[in-house]
């Protein structure tokens, strides 16, 4: 967990058009959809250093805000795959990370969004707050939890950055229903 901030905070009720950081604004990410004569695109850009900016993804939308295409450097899949609906809730959406293993967001009694590890483990969750906090203009109205694990799987980069995409789709699906 070196380096990885453990609490983020997240900017705007529609994860689409929104900022995902740290207390220390040391590491950002930002959602940006636009609207491209009827192709709806999300990039996904991930602050590195001061007015340095990269691009991890570009998620192109099918109509009517269904799942598309997920663009992560040479990667493309579909998004359908990042929210594959397998598991035991009804909400239980796995992805398979950048390690090779299988991941599952999983909505918890309180409300929070919980992400499991292959062993069960709680390693990161997404819950609403109430928060007078402003970024770029947007009120702040959810944290993004990472839970350090002794011993258990690290957060490298590619990692969290796919923590961080599929939070923000797992956000939209339950306010879309998808």
């Amino acid at each position: 967990m070196t380096g990885i901030p453990t609490t983020f905070n997240w900017t705007s009720r529609d994860p689409r058009d929104s900022a995902l950081f740290p207390s220390s604004y040391a590491m950002t990410y930002r959602f940006i959809t636009e609207d491209h004569t009827g192709e709806v695109i999300t990039t996904i850009l991930k602050g590195i250093r001061n007015n340095k900016e990269d691009r991890i993804a570009r998620l192109e939308w099918s109509g009517n805000d269904g799942w598309g295409r997920a663009v992560m450097g040479r990667l493309s899949m579909p998004m359908a795959d990042m929210m594959r609906r397998e598991g035991y809730g009804e909400w239980d959406r796995l992805f398979t990370g950048p390690d090779g293993y299988i991941y599952m967001w999983t909505t918890a009694p309180n409300g929070e969004l919980h992400l499991l590890d292959p062993t069960g483990f709680k390693i990161a969750f997404y819950r609403m707050v109430k928060s007078t906090l402003r970024y770029m203009g947007q009120e702040v109205c959810g944290e993004l939890h990472i839970v350090p694990k002794d011993g258990g799987i690290v957060l490298h980069p590619p990692l969290m950055d796919m923590i961080v995409i599929t939070a923000m789709l797992y956000r939209f699906s339950i306010q879309r229903g998808l």
